[in-house]
Parts: structure tokens; C-alpha cells; sequence
């Protein structure tokens, strides 16, 4: 069997109180069985149900399981077999992972932060999880931890032009104009940005200018 690309990034993580207690508390429930669309693909959640439990180890068939019950914005049915699939392969960050995803989607953003945080410390040249732990704290509102996170993950991906776009979003946000509106500038000018992240870049950039004509003329100043 083919493993998937996540299913060789394994590592140790660290379990926090709360998790375990949760976990211990939780068993894995009956789904509903009708087919969900995933990626245009049906999936039957109620057949990766069973293959889950004849093959408890099988990794593609809970991976899927959880993946199909999120595409169904079934989250806290996806979250208990999250749960469940750690419990019985706390190795794998895979799960963990998918486990940070649905906290995040279910607005529990301490438990995200604490989830992708361990995954950031296990795998730290994994820009996904960089990318995954900024957005959790943009949305917290801790930017200063967000900017830190997306410059990590630029720094492994130095040609994102997405990454470097959260980036720009992110420094405009804390005020620093002057960088914002250069690295701005280098996604319009990259001919490997694609048009679709280009035209906002573009428009941000615009915001940026007239931002700055304001401000020379208030100062007295042509630009």
C-alpha cells in the first residue's frame, strides 16, 4: 500500500493534561453512513468506520476517516476519531496535525496553538506548520508570534509568494508600512506569482502608496 505523503513524518509529542484526560474520556462514536464529497471524490465514512476498526493500525484508512468527516463539517465527530487515532499512535504527527486543524476550525484556538506549537517543535524546517501555528495567532491577535512564525517559514520557503503575502498582511497590520509595501512590491514583480495572489498584491500595494501620499502631505511634502 501506498503511504501518503504525511504518513513518514513521525515524531514524539508531548501530551498536554488536558488532551490526555480528553482523550481517555473519549471513544469513538457511530457516524452517519451516508457518502461525503471530498476533494470530488465520494467518500463512505461509514465503510472507513469499519475498516478502522478490523484494521486499528491501517493509517490511510483513519486519515481518510478524519479528512471525510471534516470535508462534511463534521468536526466534533472528526475530532473524536482524531482522538482516538492518537490515542493508539501518539508517534505520529500526521494525526497531530489534523488534530490542530480541527481545533482551529472549531475556534478553540488555545488547543490549536498548543497542537501546532508541538508540531513547529518537533518538525521546525516544516513550513506548513509554520504557516498553520501563524494563522492560529493572527486570528488570537498576537501578531508580533504570527510575524515570527511566517518569517520562519519564508526562510524555508524563500519563493512562497502566499507565504510572503501573509507576511506583508501581517507587518501592514503592526504598522510597519515601509516593509509591508516591499514585500508587496516583490510579489507583483515575480514572475512566478501567480495572477490570482498578483491582483491583490497589486491592490494592497495601491492602498500602500496612496497611504504614503497622505502622509507627505500632511508633512508638507510631495511624493
Amino acid at each position: 500500500m501506498k503511504a501518503l505523503p504525511w504518513l513518514a513524518l513521525l515524531g514524539f509529542c508531548v501530551v498536554g493534561p488536558a488532551e490526555a484526560a480528553e482523550a481517555k474520556s473519549l471513544s469513538l462514536v457511530t457516524v452517519n453512513s451516508e457518502p461525503t464529497i471530498k476533494g470530488g471524490k465520494t467518500v463512505d465514512v461509514a465503510a472507513l468506520q469499519a475498516l478502522v476498526e478490523k484494521e486499528p493500525d491501517n493509517r490511510r484508512a483513519r486519515f481518510e476517516l478524519v479528512r471525510g468527516l471534516m470535508s462534511a463539517k463534521k468536526l466534533e465527530e472528526a475530532k473524536v476519531a482524531a482522538i482516538e487515532w492518537r490515542k493508539s499512535d501518539a508517534y505520529n504527527l500526521v494525526v497531530v496535525r489534523l488534530l490542530g486543524d480541527i481545533y482551529s476550525e472549531l475556534g478553540d484556538t488555545k488547543r490549536a496553538m498548543r497542537t501546532y506549537s508541538a508540531v513547529v517543535e518537533l518538525l521546525p524546517k516544516d513550513h506548513k506548520a509554520h504557516r498553520a501555528l501563524a494563522s492560529v495567532l493572527k486570528q488570537n491577535g498576537q501578531l508580533e508570534a504570527a510575524k515570527a512564525r511566517l518569517s520562519a517559514a519564508l526562510e524555508i520557503r524563500p519563493d512562497d509568494s502566499r507565504l510572503r503575502f501573509e507576511l506583508a498582511d501581517v507587518v501592514q497590520r503592526l504598522g510597519d508600512y515601509d516593509r509591508a509595501r516591499s514585500l508587496f512590491e516583490r510579489i507583483v514583480d515575480s514572475e512566478d506569482t501567480p495572477e490570482l495572489l498578483r491582483y491583490p498584491a497589486k491592490e494592497r500595494l495601491a492602498q500602500s502608496y496612496k497611504r504614503q501620499r497622505t502622509r507627505a502631505q500632511k508633512a508638507g511634502k510631495t511624493v
